[in-house]
């Protein structure tokens, strides 16, 4: 904008000048738009666009869909936070006597290696709280051949313990059967930030992430802020806990070194660079091992350590066609792998070693939610040059 500055007493030679000072700028972002997947991530305040990985769309007509889990078959599992439905209901102790929307529209859908996309579990709990967030069924894991669903929509407990929170097998026949009650463990034994923060005001949980590892499943938690290990006989351990409700844990998977990965949103308002990922082994050590992300909502581990993010949003506030996946290799190259993403919600590395991404995973209308698959193959810098160059030549 200042270039325009130039020249101020004379107007020919300010124009071009002007003109000329554009068309540095515009050579230089072009430049840049191609050089900036070889040299690390982009910053989003930038705008700048790195480099698109090709897109095909695997599932559609999904209602928020969430978390992801392949089966041992290759099928992909998804969760569906649903669309809430008409139901007003209290939330009551909540002294501020908010109204939030429920409905039993949440689903578990089902996508088998020939492409077949099907509902498996319809009528799950769902609900638009009063943040404005779309809750219900939050993440998959499968357990030797066995399909699990976690549920978010008992964060707010309104004395309908249909919503309450928990981890649900899922039946062959359509229907799902709860394995253990997290709304109840929760509010029987509170959590560390529960008993400290009163950021951590959500009694039941606020559960987002979960994996199957070792015979094992984990969660995350987004507001009581842990880890939790759970075995099908009802053991449970918290192998992670934060003192303070602004970490914000969501999307965890176990990576080939033995060890889990959650990422962290951060805390609101979300700054950019102040998302983690953070690697926590099962003696419950935890270290940082990729730092300065924006609003990291999911992550994937290759068998090579490579690690792969999902970013919700650009930082501040909810910034619709903000998405983005990022790779960060061994040596520490972080690569921008895709950007524009609307409101992405997890992650996940396929049998065939594709990434899948969830796509308008938050305020999506029934209908425009979809998986996307794109192949890290395609991300070679050669790959990259030529499809940018290519791009600015249209």
């Amino acid at each position: 904008m200042h270039v325009w500055t130039f020249g101020l007493h004379k107007p020919r030679q300010r124009r071009r000048v002007a003109a000329a000072a554009l068309g540095l700028f515009a050579l230089t972002a072009s430049l840049l738009i191609i050089v900036s997947p070889l040299f690390g991530g982009v910053s989003h305040a930038l705008g700048l666009d790195a480099t698109e990985l090709p897109r095909t769309v695997v599932a559609t007509g999904l209602r928020n869909p969430r978390g992801m889990a392949f089966g041992p078959d290759g099928s992909l599992y998804i969760a569906e936070a649903g669309s809430a439905g008409r139901t007003r209901v209290e939330a009551d102790p909540d002294p501020r006597k908010v109204r939030y929307h429920i409905g039993m529209t949440g689903r578990v859908s089902r996508v088998t290696p020939d492409g077949t996309q099907s509902v498996m579990v319809d009528g799950l709990p769902s609900a638009l709280t009063a943040h404005d967030d779309d809750i219900g069924p939050a993440a998959m894991a499968v357990l030797d051949g066995r399909v699990y669903v976690i549920t978010a929509a008992g964060g707010v407990p309104w004395g309908d313990a249909t919503y309450d929170n928990g981890v649900f097998e899922v039946q062959p026949g359509g229907t799902v059967s709860r394995v253990f009650d997290y709304q109840g463990y929760n509010i029987r034994d509170p959590s560390l930030s529960r008993r400290t923060d009163p950021r951590a005001d959500v009694p039941g949980g606020m559960p987002f992430g979960m994996t199957a590892f070792g015979g094992n499943l984990y969660t995350t938690d987004g507001n009581l802020e842990f880890v939790l290990q759970l075995t099908l006989d009802g053991q449970t351990q918290r192998l992670l806990e934060y003192p303070t409700s602004n970490y914000v844990m969501t999307g965890i998977t176990a990576g080939p070194d033995g060890a889990l990965y959650f990422s962290e949103l951060g805390g609101y308002p979300y700054f950019e660079g102040t998302g983690k990922i953070t690697r926590l082994d099962l003696a419950g050590n935890a270290r940082y091992v990729w730092t300065g992300l924006t609003t990291p909502i999911g992550v994937a581990v290759a068998n090579d350590g490579t690690l792969y993010a999902t970013e919700y949003t650009a930082p501040l506030k909810q910034w619709e066609n903000t998405g983005r996946v990022l790779r960060r290799t061994p040596d520490g190259k972080v690569t921008v792998l895709a950007t524009g993403l609307n409101f992405p919600t997890a992650i996940a590395l396929g049998p065939d070693g594709a990434l899948y991404v969830t796509n308008n995973g938050h305020h999506s209308p029934d209908g425009s939610g979809q998986v996307i698959r794109m192949n890290p193959a395609d991300a070679s810098p050669v790959a990259m040059l030529w499809r940018r160059a290519a791009a600015l030549h249209r």
